[in-house]
């Protein structure tokens, strides 16, 4: 018998090539944990775990009361998760390790161009991570206020989460995002983080859209590309 790994896999991977396929539109439901356990004759735990990878490939959404529901049929739909960049690192034989974290509220002008996104005010998080021992990504996050939470509330909740599950769980989903690369110029803070004199880095400028498409947050990361390449991985 295939070990539980790869049966979900597989069924996941079934059900989205029927989402690509059109069986299941975007915006319909995709059958019921009970049909699909029939259909594929698994336990519900694996249909479960299946349709957990389909939501983090941004492919359906769940919804209380209402079921799951299909969000994208692209065959291309993800590019690559966090955890996979770090699969990969470490399949090199190399560690990522978040060094430090911070956040802070900062007030935005009009001509800053997030005035747009998040109005006079948002917050910022700010992570650091090494690879092997060394300076390797810097991380600058961008979110709305959040009215109901104090700063040092919510930094104690992310260090138990990732800022996508964070967002979500406080009625905030995200289902897709855009990433741009360009070579970003480095500010004397960040040159003393990462040890250099250099006056400039690969950047990633992200934006994570709802649903309804409105932008709920926008990461700036420089990337220490002397140390190790930024690798995207595709997966059909």
């Amino acid at each position: 018998m295939k070990p539980e790994k790869e049966v979900y896999q597989q069924v996941a991977h079934q059900i989205k090539q029927e989402i690509i396929k059109g069986i299941y539109p975007v915006g319909a439901h995709i059958p019921t944990e009970i049909i699909l356990e029939n259909k594929f004759k698994v336990s519900k735990i694996t249909i479960r775990k299946a349709i957990d990878l389909l939501v983090a490939d941004g492919y359906v959404q769940k919804k209380t009361g209402i079921g799951t529901v299909v969000l994208s049929n692209r065959l291309f739909n993800k590019l690559t998760r966090v955890h996979s960049f770090v699969d990969i690192l470490k399949a090199q034989g190399l560690i990522l390790t978040n060094d430090s974290s911070s956040i802070t509220k900062i007030a935005l002008k009009k001509d800053h161009p997030l005035y747009a996104i998040f109005g006079s005010e948002c917050l910022s998080i700010i992570e650091i991570f090494l690879l092997n021992g060394l300076p390797y990504l810097l991380l600058e996050h961008f979110i709305p206020l959040q009215q109901d939470k104090d700063l040092i509330s919510i930094q104690t909740e992310l260090e138990q989460t990732t800022l996508t599950k964070w967002l979500t769980k406080n009625q905030q989903s995200t289902c897709s995002f855009t990433d741009s690369f360009t070579i970003g110029k480095l500010s004397k803070q960040q040159q003393k983080v990462f040890s250099t004199n250099e006056a400039n880095m690969l950047q990633r400028i992200r934006k994570v859209y709802t649903p309804e498409q409105k932008i709920i947050q926008v990461t700036y990361s420089f990337y220490n590309t002397e140390l190790t390449p930024y690798i995207i991985e595709y997966e059909v």
